[in-house]
């Protein structure tokens, strides 16, 4: 990335992150009285924006993949940038919903007396375990020590597959939320972390101009990606049309023709599936991969918006809405000035982070497909 960029972006970034400095501070300090959610609506923006950082961290289950499973060792050259991108966006991630909790002050519970039956305490585990494997691959890459970050990336594997699929697990057991329940959602979790983490990896490689074949490479892997994830979205969307019930029904129709489908048409297919495929087709250049790989990456968040709100917005009973007269009883939803703040600031934070990476850590992106473990 060129200095004048650079400078760019870190100033845009740190903008970002003392405006969004109010956001957080409203959330930690008014909990959920100053955001819009209802009690139709419980979950919004602050989920959606756990849920996409939490997509972006699956860049590093994605290289591992590539270079231990398909034995695709060139992609060695990715691994100390996968080990930082894991690590700052899981912490961005963890800031975000620690904003959405309400009583965030009630954290320590998870520590002091976790419930081993509920998934969120094992959700809460293999965060952990998944921030403290990569923090201790990025000490072992820092200080040389090869065998260490080779057996690291090994134990990365089990620890990331059971985070991102108890995430989904999580939604997937909610059955009163149609679109959520079933034994798609988790399968669904695990490809969309890999596809926008390895869509961040993808802008990093291009930012710091790495080897041009290289990077072709990659967009040949991104590309198959996106077919995978776009068939199993199909099916996913098929499945739900053909075997679900009504209230399902009556969710897939907002998702397709309702309020979701501007985001789900223009943002999701058009702009975050049809676009990539065309330019990783036959990537031509370094640039035309991280193009694409940007333009997955943004996508992803309207995406994540897609599966959380519109869903919530079904009434379980007709008539309900207009049953009872509140605020806090509606099931239409718009984020808060301060939600959106939380959201700025952690995506600055993101920005800055990755961007200062390389001044920090330079052994961690190092060029032209040199061996990292």
């Amino acid at each position: 990335m060129q200095n004048t960029t650079l400078r760019i972006c870190l100033l845009l970034g740190c903008i970002g992150m003392v405006a969004g400095l109010y956001g957080l501070y409203e959330a930690l300090t008014d909990g959920t009285h100053s955001t819009a959610l209802t009690s139709s609506v419980p979950w919004g923006l602050g989920v959606v924006t756990y849920l996409y950082f939490l997509g972006l961290s699956g860049g590093g289950l994605f290289i591992t993949m590539l270079t231990v499973i398909w034995r695709q060792k060139q992609f060695e050259a990715f691994s100390g940038m996968a080990a930082w991108a894991v690590v700052v966006t899981e912490i961005c991630a963890g800031i975000a919903i620690l904003s959405d909790l309400g009583h965030w002050e009630r954290f320590y519970r998870f520590i002091a007396s976790p419930n081993f039956e509920s998934p969120m305490a094992w959700m809460f585990v293999f965060f952990f375990a998944l921030l403290v494997v990569y923090a201790l691959k990025i000490l072992a890459l820092r200080n040389g020590d090869a065998g260490r970050a080779h057996n690291l990336t090994f134990v990365s594997i089990p620890v990331a597959l059971l985070f991102y699929l108890t995430n989904g697990y999580i939604f997937g057991m909610i059955s009163a939320q149609p679109m959520w329940g079933g034994a798609f959602t988790p399968l669904w979790f695990l490809l969309a972390a890999l596809l926008s983490g390895g869509a961040l990896l993808g802008v990093l490689a291009w930012a710091n101009a790495c080897d041009a074949e290289l990077m072709r490479d990659y967009g040949n892997m991104l590309f198959r990606l996106v077919v995978a994830f776009a068939v199993f979205e199909l099916l996913y969307l098929l499945a739900a049309a053909q075997g679900g019930d009504a209230e399902t029904q009556k969710a897939l129709h907002n998702l397709l023709w309702g309020s979701g489908s501007l985001l789900f048409w223009g943002a999701h297919v058009l702009f975050g599936t049809l676009l990539p495929l065309f330019l990783l087709a036959k990537p031509a250049n370094a640039g035309q991969v991280g193009i694409a790989s940007l333009v997955i990456m943004l996508s992803f968040l309207p995406v994540r918006w897609n599966f959380v709100v519109p869903v919530q917005g079904i009434e379980p009973l007709e008539g309900l809405a207009e049953a009872f007269q509140h605020a806090r009883l509606v099931y239409s939803y718009a984020p808060s000035v301060g939600e959106w703040l939380v959201t700025l600031f952690v995506s600055s934070l993101c920005l800055v982070t990755l961007l200062i990476g390389p001044r920090i850590f330079p052994v961690l992106f190092n060029k032209q497909g040199e061996r990292h473990v």
